[in-house]
């Protein structure tokens, strides 16, 4: 299944990978980074693994997501028509949940 990274969760994980080097260093940067797309690789391989989003529940599309970090998940759903896995948003989960909602 290929893996299609929308504008907006390129977006979030760019400034979460600033925000470790500048925090820490960019060893944890790169650990980031890295992180984010071994779980790509495996949400290609396994795309139900992550449980629907309930937050998203109202919503047309099936959105599911898969925390990556005790800080982050990734929400994404299956173009099965495509053979495409969409990661619609990388989200903090320590943000107010209706922040999700808004974006999507």
């Amino acid at each position: 299944m290929k893996v299609r990274v929308l504008p907006r969760a390129k977006e979030e994980v760019k400034r979460m990978a600033d925000y470790a080097n500048t925090r820490w260093n960019r060893r944890v940067g790169r650990n980031v980074l890295r992180n984010f797309r071994k779980n790509m690789a495996l949400l290609a391989h396994q795309p139900w693994l992550g449980c629907l989003e309930p937050l998203l529940s109202d919503r047309a599309k099936a959105y599911r997501s898969l925390v990556i970090h005790k800080h982050c998940k990734v929400v994404y759903f299956v173009d099965e028509e495509a053979d495409t896995l969409v990661i619609a948003d990388v989200w903090d989960t320590r943000c107010e949940p209706k922040n999700l909602m808004q974006n999507l």
